[in-house]
Formats: structure tokens, sequence, C-alpha cells
């Protein structure tokens, strides 16, 4: 298990889904004794519904991804080089390819049973046109594990850059241009048109904001991380809490039955005693009877005894 697959299967699956998953493979990392793998996969946030669909366009649409991050390349190129015929050219396909692959992403949602409302398919197009505008955009769609949409630059807009020529006006012949580098030496910088500098700042200041952004994300995903973990720990501390408790339990309710036989067993033998006791005064009362019987027959027997002695002597004379 690595993080790029788990991000692979995960940002596939639909958001509803995603959270649960990811919960799952974060606990098989850790019980794979990989802490690190199971915090970095516990900070993968959950895409947004147009986020979602937008990566749906790069995991089920191969072509025209590719045809799409051409022509943003191509766009970029235009818009440096400030080369107006090819930028209209281009910005016409720019339009229809993001109207088809907005659509696609729309299908490819529905396919797996998922609306895409018009709220998101616009995000769905606003991402497209941040790709076509910002490389790092480009490489961050291409990689189809976008849990946001992403935002053009605002300075940035391929049509209008460069001007049409006015109506009438046969516009300037285009001469063969030389090979970027060289070309890049014979126009300095202080000379560079305007609008081309104003989107060199705004693409500094938008990637500064980025990087602003990427770092807050990472502190906050790395909060989570060790506010899950924590939570983790608690759950295993309470896991075990609960099966001390119910070893205890266990323990007291065995006791109990013991005490019970005990107490039991001691009733029995209190009866036995008392019926013991009963036996032996009972005896003895008739013992003692039988004494008394005994005494009075012998009483009786020696007084019969002299009778008979005296009657056998007769009367005496003088």
């Amino acid at each position: 298990m690595n993080l790029e697959a788990v991000a692979d299967e995960l940002y596939a699956l639909r958001p509803s889904a995603f959270t649960a998953t990811r919960d799952a493979r974060a606990r098989e990392a850790r019980r794979a004794g990989d802490r690190d793998l199971a915090t970095r996969i516990s900070a993968l946030r959950r895409p947004t519904l147009a986020a979602w669909a937008a990566n749906l366009l790069v995991r089920e649409h191969d072509e025209e991804t590719a045809r799409f991050l051409a022509l943003g390349e191509e766009l970029r190129r235009a818009y440096q080089d400030l080369d107006g015929g090819r930028l209209r050219e281009l910005a016409r396909t720019q339009r229809e390819l993001i109207r088809a692959l907005a659509r696609s992403a729309r299908d490819s949602a529905a396919a797996s049973g998922q609306s895409l409302g018009e709220a998101a398919r616009r995000e769905v197009e606003q991402t497209l046109q941040a790709v076509l505008a910002d490389p790092d955009a480009a490489e961050q769609w291409s990689a189809g594990h976008l849990a946001t949409s992403l935002t053009p630059p605002t300075d940035f807009s391929f049509a209008g850059l460069p001007a049409a020529a006015p109506a009438g006006r046969p516009a300037k012949p285009s001469r063969k241009r030389p090979a970027k580098e060289d070309s890049a030496k014979e126009r300095p910088a202080k000379k560079r048109p305007a609008r081309v500098a104003d989107l060199d700042r705004a693409r500094d200041r938008r990637r500064q904001r980025q990087e602003e952004a990427d770092e807050a994300r990472g502190a906050a995903e790395q909060a989570a991380g060790e506010a899950a973990e924590e939570a983790r720990r608690a759950e295993e501390e309470r896991v075990a809490a609960d099966d001390a408790l119910a070893r205890a339990k266990e323990r007291s309710t065995a006791a109990d039955r013991r005490l019970t036989g005990a107490r039991d067993a001691l009733r029995d033998a209190e009866r036995e005693q008392q019926a013991a006791a009963d036996a032996e005064r009972e005896a003895r009362t008739r013992a003692q009877d039988a004494s008394r019987a005994a005494r009075r027959s012998a009483d009786r027997a020696t007084r019969a005894t002299r009778e008979a002695d005296r009657r056998r002597s007769g009367p005496r004379t003088r």
C-alpha cells in the first residue's frame, strides 16, 4: 500500500463513499505498522462534487484530457508571444472544448449515479479555464486528485490579447520568430507589453496565494492528522477499557455465582446442623426417659423382692 495508490482509489469514488473508505485504508496502514502513511491517508480531503466530476474527466476521457492539456500549452505560448491571430483561433477551440468536457463531466457523473447541477457544472468549467491558464493548475488536474475546484487568474483573458486589427486595416505580416530563448533575449523585460507584465504579476500573486493556501492547508491537514491519531488512540484506550470492564464483569459474575453456591451450601449445612441438634435433643430426652423408667422398674423389683422374702419367712414368734 502507498499513498498514490490509495489516492487513486479514493478520488475515483463518489464523494459519499470517500470518508469511510479513507478511514478504512488509514486503519489498514496503521495495523500494518506504517503510522506515517496512516496519518497522510487520514489527511486526504473529501472532494467537492465539482472537483470529483473534474477528476472523472481525467480518469474516463484520456484523449479529450490530453487534447485539452495540449491546447492549454498552445494558448499560454500564444499569449506569451502576443500572437493575436493564433489566440483568436485557439480561443474558439477553447470554448468548444470546455463546453464539450463540461457535458462529458455531467454525463459521467450521471452514469455513476450522481446528478451534477448547474452550479457544479460552472465550477467544472471554471476549473478547466484555470487548467488552460496556469501550468500548475494543469498539473494538479491531470493527477486526478482534486479536492476543490480550481480558479483561473482574474487578470487572464485569452480572447482579449492582443486586440484584433481594426476592420479594413490589414494586420501586419508576421515574421518568422526565432527560438524561444533568442526571442526572450531580443525583447528586454522593460519593453514587454504592460498586459503581459500584468499577467506575470497576477500569476505571481496567484502562486503566492496558492502557496499560502497550501501552507495553511498543510498545517490544517497536519492538525487534522494529529487529531485523527489522538482520536484513534482514545478509541483504542476506550476499547481496552471496555474489554477490561467486560472481564471484570465476568469475574464479578463468577464470584457472585460462587458466593451464591457457598451461601446455599451454608444454608444446607445450617439446616443439617439444626436437624442433628434436634435429633440429639430428642435422643437425649428419650435416654433420660428410659433411664428414669429403668430406675422405677428397679425400685419396683427391689420392693417386690423384699415383699417376697418377708412372706417366705412368715410371722415371727416371741
